[in-house]
């Protein structure tokens, strides 16, 4: 009887050290994560809008993902600061309802970046793997209202800019590349993904 419980918690130390060992070497896909959603933080720079007109084949106009959040947390959307891009005129002069809710879509986005940080730094401090399942939840998230701001971006062309600040040249056109930071975390989210399910897999290993 004393032998088979010695086998019992041999076999039981045996599974727990490989257990372990599987959930180390998940540590490389949070590494990856945390690079990615660097990167996604740079696509903040491109241009969540702008006037593209194709007689000068160039931006007449436009703002970045950073000028957006600079005018939201300020409340400034009619300040002609550097910082603000060009969301003063046309787009706030003419579109504000637009701007205003891709203002409330960017802050989002940004806020929930923070909590995916926690996870990442929960997941090595902790080395608790399960908190890649719930960055990779965040981040698939985040790309949804990414994906909400780049359609408000796009939908500026039912506003007065095309036909007043245009002057309804057909030259001229809104383009949004806030599809980019969308796509950015949702490459993010792949490698947390592969984390949460070798990490249920691994789970296996105690049973």
């Amino acid at each position: 009887m004393a032998n088979k419980k010695t086998k019992e918690a041999i076999i039981a130390a045996q599974k727990l050290e490989k257990f372990k060992n599987a959930n180390k070497k998940l540590n490389l896909y949070t590494y990856i994560g945390i690079g990615l959603i660097a990167v996604a933080v740079l696509t903040f720079f491109v241009k969540w809008a702008g006037i593209y007109n194709t007689d000068i084949k160039d931006y007449e106009v436009s703002f970045s993902g950073f000028n957006t959040l600079f005018a939201a947390f300020s409340g400034n959307y009619s300040s002609a600061d550097k910082a603000y891009g060009d969301i003063a005129v046309p787009f706030y002069y003419y579109a504000a309802k637009y701007i205003k809710t891709l203002g409330v879509f960017t802050v989002i986005s940004a806020i929930m970046l923070l909590p995916v940080l926690a996870s990442q730094i929960l997941t090595l401090a902790l080395k608790k793997q399960f908190f890649n399942v719930v960055s990779a939840a965040l981040l698939v998230i985040e790309a949804g209202v990414l994906i909400a701001a780049f359609i408000t971006a796009l939908s500026m062309s039912g506003s007065d800019i095309l036909p007043i600040y245009c002057s309804g040249n057909p030259a001229c056109s809104i383009k949004s590349f806030a599809i980019i930071p969308a796509i950015a975390a949702l490459g993010a989210a792949v490698p947390h993904v592969f984390a949460s399910v070798f990490y249920l897999r691994s789970r296996n290993i105690l049973k």
